[in-house]
């Protein structure tokens, strides 16, 4: 019984490392590829949720062609990406804030009550501020955001993979401070301003 709670327990760190590395290198894409990701996300999932609506909607009309509904479903699919621009500015607003907002709540807080209800306001304040911002300055604020965010969250995960590398806050801070902004250089440098 020890034995197999021995290798229970190598298999769920084994899987703990994977995913932790997996995280790691998605956060670090999000940090250098950020604001491509968005709109590519955006588009794709406007086509997936065209496709199926049409796809249902083909089925449920009297048609005797079992490829009828897959064209109705690329034609729907079709439309709702072109239309995922519309989307694409909500989403951005929704994804800016939050992100914004879970920055704001990591923070390193004092413990208490009245604290609490002040990190929580000041995370509601960014998520609105953030969103609209976003809006405006949808090119800035992606990179921004995404840049900053995917380093915080690297870091995180790094600091997990490599803790004799990354021990301290001084480390930690050092690292954040230049993997953010080398993402946002990048993202700068390789996106074209619409």
């Amino acid at each position: 019984m020890t034995e197999l709670l021995s290798e229970s327990s190598e298999v769920v760190s084994g899987l703990s490392l994977v995913l932790t590395a997996g995280g790691m290198i998605l956060y670090l894409m999000q940090c250098f590829l950020g604001y491509r990701f968005v709109r590519g996300w955006m588009a794709l999932a406007g086509f997936a949720a065209g496709f199926i609506i049409g796809l249902f909607v083909g089925m449920g009309m009297d048609h005797e062609s079992a490829v009828f509904p897959f064209g109705v479903g690329l034609l729907c699919g079709i439309i709702l990406a072109f239309l995922s621009y519309r989307i694409y500015l909500m989403g951005i607003f929704i994804l800016c804030g939050i992100l914004a907002a879970a920055f704001v709540l990591d923070l390193p807080w004092p413990e208490g009550g009245t604290w609490q209800l002040i990190s929580l306001g000041a995370a509601g304040f960014s998520l609105l501020a953030s969103g609209i911002l976003a809006i405006r300055f949808t090119r800035t604020f992606v990179i921004l955001i995404t840049g900053v965010m995917g380093s915080a969250n690297a870091v995180s995960q790094a600091s997990r993979l490599f803790p004799s590398l990354l021990r301290g806050t001084g480390r930690n801070m050092l690292a954040f401070l230049i993997l953010a902004l080398a993402g946002i250089l990048i993202q700068f440098l390789t996106t074209d301003d619409e």
